[in-house]
Formats: C-alpha cells, structure tokens, sequence
C-alpha cells in the first residue's frame, strides 16, 4: 500500500520512508521474523527478556504497538505456554471492558512466536501527533523522568485509571505480576497497563517474577502484591523519590493546597505499601474505593484506624454520611453530615453503598464498582443480614440496567444476591424490593436488549404486583417507584410509565432522573412534543449524560436541529466522548452533519476496535470506513471496511448463530459492493429471527424498506445517510413529503385545534 493510499492517515515524509522501508527484515541488524498479519512493522522500539515491541502499522494506517514474544528466549515451553494462557485471559478481558491497552493477539506456531497488538502510547513530546521516525512512546518512566515529580491530582488520576484496570485482572481472577513504571502507558493522556507478559490465573502464579523495588516481601503472586507494586508506581510519581526510599517524603510540596492533596494521596499509598499483607489493600478493588472516595472529597482511612479492622468499617462508613432521614431511608440523595451510631457497620457499609451508587442521576462503572466494594466488606462483616445483600442485589441490577456489564454471570449474580436476602429475611421490605428490582432493572433490561418481548411481558407480570404492594406499603419510596416506571416502560405501556415518573419527579433528588426516564419513554412512543418538554425539564433539573443524550437525539429525529444537536455534543465533558456511549452519540451527530474530520478525530481516541453501546454494537472500522467515504477517500473507506469484516468474522466463527453480526456482516459486504455475499447474510440473519426488511436499505430495495419507515419521523428520514440508497426513488421522495405533513411524524406539519 503507497503512502498515498494511506489517506489522512499519514506520517508525514518520515512516515512514509519508513513503510515503504519493507518489514523489519530489511532494517540492519534486526532478526526477521515471519510477517505479523495486517501489520507492517516499522521499527523496534522496545526489547525485553523474551521478546521485542515494534512501531506497527495497521491495513487502515492505524498505527499500533505490536509485542513479538519468542519461544527460543525461554528454556522450558512450559512457561512460554503459560505465558500465552494468561494473554489469551487478557484478552477476554479487555474484549468484555476495555481496561487494557490489548487489541489483538495471535500466534505463529511455525515460526515459533505469539504476538500481541497493543495500543499505542501517546508521543512524549508530541502526544497523539506521532511521527514513526522520531517517536518515543510515552510511559510512566519516560513522564516521571521528564518532569520529575507530578502533582497529587494528577497521580490520582493516574492511580485511578490504573487500580480501574488492575481491579479488573483481580475479579476476573488474574494477576498483572510487573507492575512498574515502564509498564503503564498514557493514551490520550489517561493511564493504562500493556505490558501482560506475565499475567497469570492466581491459581497458576508459581513463579518468582516481577521487578526489584515492586516485590513485596512476602513475594509475588497475590492480587495483595500486585497492589504494592501499584502502590511503589505511584509513590514515585508522586514524591519525585526511587521506590527503595519509601516511606520517605520529598524536601518540598509546595503550596499549602498541594501539601493537602499530597498527604491525602499518601494515605492510601502508604496502605498500598504496606509490608504486612494483612494491613494492606487485599485487592485492586479495596483500593479504588479509596481512591474514588478521595476524587470526590470524601475523607479515607488513617493508619491508626487500620489497627482494628471493624472499628475501621465502622469509622469509614460514619465520615459524611447521610442525615437522620438518610439512616431510616440511606438510598435517598441527601446532604451529607453525621451518622447517628447506632447502625451496626456492616450497615454502615450499606448506607454508603447506597450513597455511591446515587451519588449522581446516572451511576456508570466507577460509582458501582465503589458500591459493589461496599457491599462486599459489609457482607464480610456480617453475611446473614438481609439488608446487605439486598443492596448488593441492586448493585448488581444495576450494572446491567446501565449497559455496563450484561453478561449472564452479572445477571446470575444479581439473581442470587436477591434470593439470599429472601431466603434470610422474606418479609423484609429491603428484600421484597430488592427481588422486584432485579427483575426489572436486570431480567427486563438484557431481556429487551434481547428483543425477547415475551420474556419481557412475563418479568413485568410477575413484577408489576410485587412493586404495587411495596408501595402500598410506602407510596413514596423512590426505588419503587423508578422500577414500576422502568416496567412499565418496557411493556410499551408508556402513559402508566410517565404517570409514575411524575410521581417519582417530587422527589427533589430524583428530580433528573424521573424525567429524563418519563423522556425515555415517550420518545420511544414517538410522543415527540412531549418528550422534548420532559428532557428540557430534566435538563433544568440536572444536565448530565443522560438527559445530553436524548436531546441530541430528539434534536436530530424531531425538530430537524443539527446545530441544536451539535451545541448539546459540545456540552458532553471530554471523558463521556471517550466512552462507547458518548463517542457513537457525537460521531452520529456528524454523520448526519456529513462531517467526517470530526468523525475521525472522535474514533481515532476511541483505543478499541470493537463498539458496544445500547444502540449501536460492531466494529469502530465500520464508521471509520463511512467517514473516509464521507471524506472523499474511498481507498481508505474500503481498507477500514475490510477490516471492519474481518473482525466480525472472527466473532462469527465463535458465535455463527448471531443474527446481529450476520446482519452486521451484510452491511459491511454492501458497502464494499458484494451484494450477491450480502443477501445471503442478510438472508441468514432474518432466519435467525432479524426483521423481515433486515438489508433492504443497504441494497436499496425500495419496495421493502418502505413498511419499515412508514412510522418514522420527518427529520430522520430527511437526515439518516443509512438511507441514502433509496433517496433517488420517487416512492421514498413520497414517503417523506407525506411525514413532512403528518403532525405525529414533524414538528413542521399544521395541527388541528
């Protein structure tokens, strides 16, 4: 491929020198290897004991970083087999979440070497602007080294990102095992782990590895010892000092605000380093909370806490917790002071996990991984109360509710939670909500994600009585009265929907929330007016991603508003725009735009090749390839698109009876004009239950399409590209002069008094 075909994904001159250089082979002095496939390789720039990392450029010119790990630099196969185990668990991982900086693996059983494609460190001087010839990949080590000591913020921020990923090696029972400074990389600027050449299932973490000054004392092995490791990283970044000179503080730290922030920050670096295992964190997830806890303002624990584990809970749990209504009701949004102490502390626990987990109108990972820790130290404490795992029952719903972990371990473990707390107390109100909120906000949600309507029906009708009873005993109570909203959403039975929403909107803490829900479901009704005074309303209240979200999209479906929808994007902070959710939301609305630079700046800081959010799941080469199309690049479009094809026929040779990735797949071989390819696809996804109409637009089947769009909405049918194919037909032409004039299709069309 010539440099020029590369698009806009070029170098520059010395980019280009180099690709047109050949493999690595051709480089002097450099050991050739066989070709690593979609990848030129353009020069090493890391060498380790057994392997070496190169500058690497993917078929859409992405560049990337790609790990060689050889069997010849092992003396026994054992460990080198191991060694690919535990990527291969990586990999999963990062598939599922996205914590790492993992891409792809592979292996070359022939030529004797597996592979790993990571993503690539931002630029030490030059950030996400990176020219192959010069770049100097930008970790830990190199940050530290040039700027010397960081500021407490920024190490928290750092020690955030990377205790978020180490937490989620640990649940999944992994260990990093070299954890250091040359192993964390900033891309875009946040922090991640890459190098996992070592990770391993705890079960299988024999062997003395790590790196001197990042072993604990008792040695590796444990997810207590990688938080050590974790701990020395951040403690030099934040003192300046080599991680031998622990506990020693710098001579200086500057403003007083700084010496607050530091010492803050120290406390729980000084507990992450602790040399007795029995006084540190036991895991990356006992740690985050504390650093959550501290990002928010919140105080954490000291060291003379610490002696007496349980007096400890208890002192935690009673700093800046609700008021005497939050004791009696801890799920409320309330003002924070002190707690009256005459909560046991595993309630304690509770009440702050429920804190956590309302702390803003839309818990995402962070707030439910805090409150999920809670849950779990107060269910240590004491496992046969009912009210703990009630809450841990809604913790878990949640996740899912939220998009953020639907998988049917997360569902399973929301289904027991609430089942132990029935089996202990079944008369408990906590418990009988706790089971009739895990069948909305869990069952119902992955069931409607699933298009399962009867399975839909049958969890609102089994939910319905058991919400209608808890609030006959307590017409206020706000969880209650959120799920019978969400269940009645679900049915489709929208007016009994926005009627409790409207209910739950006197609550003025759950002010946002109640009608951005009651927005939700009028919307999917099609009541657009309505819908958009409810958003605007919920706006007023509290603008968050939510309520941002739906605007943009009534913007872009109803009113016909794209600068509105564009102002609403520019509202979004900066790390929404870098989640699934918040960067499809922003591409879309430049798609409709027919803007495809800021479509492109948007995927490219998006480190993950495959997408997943409520509306749109595939590949991010898939819009990739639309924006060089929109740009006028159509080599680029077809080189992204091929790719794109390539990954969902890798998750279809795991799962060949998926009707999305078939459907998916269709898409794709339309677009790359294999229209004889995409009507099979197509074909096969509609036997596995896809609509009738799945490919009709993509192979601008006019005729078909065209009862799949008769209840669609103006503004939409004027704006959506998908529907490009059939604009030149003058039956589609009709079809949106008719919308135009249909007052319950467009804002534009004359209503009768």
């Amino acid at each position: 491929m010539s440099p020029a075909d590369r698009g806009p994904f070029s170098a520059g001159p010395a980019a280009a020198r180099l690709a047109d250089s050949g493999p690595m082979a051709s480089q002097p002095g450099i050991d050739p290897v066989a070709p690593i496939p979609d990848y030129d390789l353009i020069r090493k720039i890391g060498q380790g004991g057994y392997g070496e990392v190169w500058l690497a450029r993917g078929i859409t010119g992405v560049l990337r970083a790609v790990k060689i790990v050889r069997r010849d630099r092992f003396a026994e196969a054992g460990p080198f087999e191991r060694e690919f185990r535990g990527l291969r668990e990586s990999m999963a991982l990062s598939t599922e979440t996205g914590p790492l900086a993992l891409l792809h693996a592979g292996q070359n059983e022939s030529a004797g070497f597996f592979y790993y494609v990571m993503e690539l460190a931002d630029d030490a001087e030059r950030g996400r602007d990176i020219d192959p010839a010069r770049y100097v990949p930008l970790t830990l080590k190199e940050l530290r080294a040039r700027r010397g000591r960081l500021p407490a913020a920024e190490c928290l921020a750092h020690g955030r990102a990377l205790t978020r990923s180490l937490a989620a090696l640990h649940a999944r029972g992994l260990l990093h095992r070299d954890i250091k400074p040359s192993n964390a990389i900033l891309v875009n600027g946040t922090a991640k782990l890459a190098d996992v050449g070592l990770v391993s299932p705890i079960a299988d973490a024999h062997t003395f590895v790590g790196t001197e000054g990042f072993v604990p004392p008792e040695g590796p092995g444990t997810a207590a010892a990688d938080v050590f490791a974790l701990g020395k990283v951040l403690y030099e970044l934040a003192t300046g000092l080599e991680r031998t000179e622990f506990p020693q503080m710098p001579a200086e730290l500057g403003a007083p605000a700084e010496r607050k922030a530091f010492f803050a920050l120290n406390q729980i670096l000084v507990r992450a380093c602790d040399p007795s295992p029995a006084r540190r964190y036991r895991d990356a997830a006992a740690m985050l909370v504390d650093l959550e806890m501290l990002h928010a303002g919140r105080a954490v624990r000291t060291g003379r806490q610490r002696r007496n584990y349980g007096l400890l809970l208890a002192a935690a749990a009673i700093v800046s917790l609700t008021t005497f209504v939050a004791v009696r009701r801890p799920w409320q949004r309330a003002s924070t002071t002190a707690l009256a102490p005459t909560l046991s502390p595993a309630r304690q626990l509770v009440a702050k996990a429920w804190e956590a987990l309302h702390r803003s109108p839309e818990p995402f990972r962070a707030e439910l991984d805090a409150a999920s820790e809670f849950c779990r130290r107060a269910a240590e404490l004491d496992n046969t109360d009912a009210q703990v795992w009630a809450a841990w029952a809604h913790v878990e719903s949640w996740y899912v509710t939220q998009n953020v972990d639907r998988s049917n371990p997360r569902r399973e473990s929301a289904r027991t939670k609430a089942a132990r707390a029935m089996q202990l107390a079944p008369a408990s109100y906590e418990a009988r909500l706790a089971h009739a909120c895990r069948l909305v906000l869990s069952e119902g949600f992955a069931a409607i994600h699933a298009g399962d309507r009867p399975a839909v029906e049958a969890v609102v009708a089994e939910a319905e009585p058991a919400l209608r009873a808890l609030l006959a005993e307590r017409p206020d109570e706000p969880r209650a009265l959120f799920a019978l909203g969400k269940a009645f959403y679900l049915a489709r039975r929208t007016n009994e929907a926005a009627a409790e929403f409207d209910r739950l909107a006197r609550n003025p803490a759950w002010t946002a929330t109640a009608y951005t829900s009651k927005a939700w479901a009028l919307r999917e009704a099609l009541r657009w007016d309505e819908a958009s005074e409810a958003v605007q309303r919920a706006i007023a209240a509290k603008p968050f991603f939510g309520n941002l979200s739906l605007q943009i999209g009534i913007a872009q479906n109803w009113l016909g508003d794209l600068d509105l929808a564009k102002r609403a994007v520019e509202q979004i902070p900066a790390a929404d725009l870098r989640e699934d959710s918040g960067m499809i939301i922003a591409v879309t609305v430049y798609w409709r735009r027919r803007e495809p630079q800021p479509m492109l700046r948007l995927l490219r800081a998006t480190p993950r090749d495959w997408v997943q959010t409520n509306g749109w799941v595939g590949p991010k080469d898939y819009l990739v390839g639309v924006a060089h199309d929109l740009a006028g690049n159509p080599a680029a479009a077809q080189l992204a698109w091929k790719n794109a094809l390539r990954l969902v026929a890798e998750r279809l040779a795991a799962d060949p009876n998926n009707r999305d990735l078939h459907n998916r797949k269709g898409q794709l071989l339309a677009l790359l004009a294999e229209r004889e390819s995409a009507r099979t696809e197509f074909e096969l996804a509609r036997q596995l239950g896809a609509s009738p109409r799945a490919g009709a637009v993509e192979l601008g089947d006019v005729e078909q399409a065209l009862p799949g769009l008769e209840r669609s909405p103006w503004a939409w049918l004027r704006d959506e590209p998908r529907l490009d194919p059939l604009r030149h037909d003058p039956r589609f032409q009709a079809l949106l002069a008719e919308a135009e004039n249909d007052p319950e299709r467009s804002p534009r069309a004359k209503r009768t008094p």
